[in-house]
C-alpha cells in the first residue's frame, strides 16, 4: 500500500513533465526525470538493491531514502472524526540510520551512475481506532532534501532545496 509520503515524494521528484509509475526494464519505476530513473524507498535499501544494480547496467538511477526526523502523533475519533489527542513520536530518525542501510547496499554504491538522496521529514500520523485495529495515514508536512555524492571515499552531505506539503 502506498502511503501519502511515497505519494507525495514521487510527484515531487517527478517535477511537471515528469512521469510516475512506469514499467522499465520490466521493474515498475517511481519516476522518470529526463533520462534519470528515480526509486522512493522507505522500506531497507537491502530490499531494491538487485533491481538498482540491473537497472545501473544501462541507466542512471536517483535513489530517494526519506528519514522522518519527528513524527507528530494525531488520536481521531474516527477515519474521519474529530481530533482527540495530539503528541509527539519519541523515535526520531537521523543521518546515522542512513549509515547502517548503506552497509547493505555496497554492491550498487558507490557507483557513478547512482545517486542518494535523503530527505529529512517531518510527518504527521493521524490514528484512527476502529474496532479492534488501527489506521494510520501519513502526511507530510514539511521535508528538507539532503544531496549525497561520492568523492573516492568521502562521502558528503549539503541540503539541496526545502518542500512544504
Amino acid at each position: 500500500m502506498e502511503t501519502s509520503l511515497h505519494r507525495q515524494l514521487k510527484q515531487q521528484y517527478a517535477g511537471g513533465d515528469g512521469q510516475t509509475e512506469v514499467v522499465c526494464d520490466g521493474y515498475r519505476i517511481d519516476a522518470i526525470d529526463g533520462d534519470e530513473l528515480i526509486e522512493i524507498q522507505q522500506a531497507s535499501l537491502a530490499s531494491i538493491r538487485d533491481k538498482i544494480a540491473r537497472l545501473l547496467k544501462s541507466h542512471r538511477v536517483r535513489v530517494v531514502k526519506p528519514i522522518v526526523l519527528r513524527k507528530q502523533l494525531v488520536k481521531c475519533r474516527n477515519r474521519a472524526g474529530k481530533e482527540v489527542a495530539r503528541r509527539m513520536s519519541p523515535k526520531q530518525g537521523t543521518l546515522v540510520d542512513l549509515v547502517h542501510e548503506l552497509v547493505y547496499v555496497t554492491r550498487v554504491f558507490p557507483h557513478e551512475r547512482v545517486r542518494l538522496e535523503v530527505p529529512l521529514v517531518t510527518i504527521e500520523e493521524a490514528l484512527s481506532a476502529r474496532a479492534a485495529n488501527v489506521v494510520a495515514v501519513a502526511r507530510t508536512t514539511s521535508c528538507s532534501i539532503a544531496s549525497c555524492s561520492t568523492s573516492s571515499t568521502c562521502i558528503t552531505f549539503r541540503r539541496r532545496r526545502t518542500c512544504a506539503a
